[in-house]
């Protein structure tokens, strides 16, 4: 099957053979657990977007900024969701950091379309876990 994603309402589903998937978080040395920097910037972009969220639904310009505010929720979310598969280590983990990307891209794009200093922040910060999602799925 292939194990591309697709984003225009169906999603393909992974062709998963977890007995040769590769524990990607252990250290050869110690046998310890290595979390991935990726989580970080998951958490991080999560907590600006639920912070910006909050502070948009406080504004006085919000009917403006629906569609921003609605984008906000659904990445902080995703990425919360996605950072959780990682820590786990599910063997999903790939597949669900190619839609985190790509609602990250579409929430940061977004973002940047305000000059407010949160907006354009949190818009940054929205395409790095993009990026950082599409390089640890490849």
């Amino acid at each position: 099957m292939d194990k591309t994603m697709t984003f225009a309402g169906k999603i393909n589903a992974p062709n998963i053979d977890t007995a040769n998937e590769n524990v990607m978080y252990s250290s050869k040395q110690t046998g310890a657990m290595v979390l991935p920097y990726q989580l970080k910037t998951l958490n991080d972009c999560a907590a600006s977007c639920e912070f910006l969220c909050h502070q948009l639904l406080c504004s006085c310009d919000i009917d403006k900024r629906v569609s921003q505010i609605k984008l906000l929720h659904d990445c902080a979310e995703i990425c919360t969701a996605t950072a959780k598969l990682m820590a786990r280590c599910s063997p999903f983990t790939k597949h669900m950091c190619l839609l985190c990307a790509y609602i990250c891209e579409c929430c940061g794009h977004e973002c940047l379309k305000y000059p407010d200093h949160e907006s354009q922040m949190c818009g940054r910060l929205c395409l790095q876990c993009a990026q950082e999602c599409r390089e640890f799925a490849t």
